[in-house]
């Protein structure tokens, strides 16, 4: 785990290192949490535009829920192998590419595949 230690910390980016470190937490705690929550004002939009019912829209929440609550478990696992700075921007930038794929969406089954896997990632980070 090159590059984890807090003197090499300071010496590539100087007492600055823990302002950095607590901006890249922040942004991506804020960017999970507003992922969870901001499709509940969509949902009505979401079931005129995919034609689906209200039980069937309902998942994208729940099924985000479940997969950051399955991936929770895993996190210690994936932080002890690949490390933590690699896992963040990994996870960050996973997250990154397939909230876009998401949004950009024409077709149920990759919103709701995105969703899921938005949320797995939500449980990694």
């Amino acid at each position: 785990m090159a590059g984890l230690r807090v003197d090499e910390l300071r010496q590539s980016y100087g007492e600055r290192w823990r302002w950095y470190a607590v901006g890249t937490m922040m942004v991506a705690t804020m960017a999970t949490v507003l992922s969870a929550t901001s499709i509940n004002v969509a949902l009505a939009d979401i079931m005129v535009a995919f034609d689906l019912g209200q039980g069937q829209v309902h998942w994208l929440a729940t099924g985000y829920v479940a997969s950051m609550t399955l991936a929770m478990l895993c996190s210690t696992w994936v932080l002890d192998h690949i490390g933590v700075r690699a896992a963040t921007m990994l996870v960050m930038t996973a997250f990154s590419v397939i909230s876009v794929a998401g949004g950009l969406s024409t077709d149920v089954s990759l919103l709701f595949a995105s969703r899921f896997a938005l949320g797995a990632l939500s449980g990694l980070m």
